[in-house]
């Protein structure tokens, strides 16, 4: 099977949201991020049956207003899901 670009509204374990990202955050660190949040912001997460679950939507909005998709320099990372 092809893998395909998911759409803002494709449901994403926390595990296949992490590999979405440029830098390959461990899944736990996206959980952590559901848990405690990042800078005062918190990643939107729901389950599904057992698995913690998030959308492309939600995890660039997280991104956007957590500040990270700033680097170190203030120079914006090219990131797109």
């Amino acid at each position: 099977m092809a893998k395909s670009n998911p759409t803002p509204k494709t449901i994403l374990t926390l595990a296949q949201a992490a590999k979405l990202l440029p830098y390959r955050p461990h899944p736990n660190t996206l959980w952590r991020w559901s848990s405690r949040g990042l800078r005062g912001v918190k990643l939107k997460t729901f389950k599904v049956g057992r698995s913690h679950c998030t959308t492309a939507e939600l995890l660039t909005q997280f991104i956007r207003e957590s500040g990270m998709s700033e680097g170190p320099l203030g120079v914006a990372y090219q990131f797109e899901l």
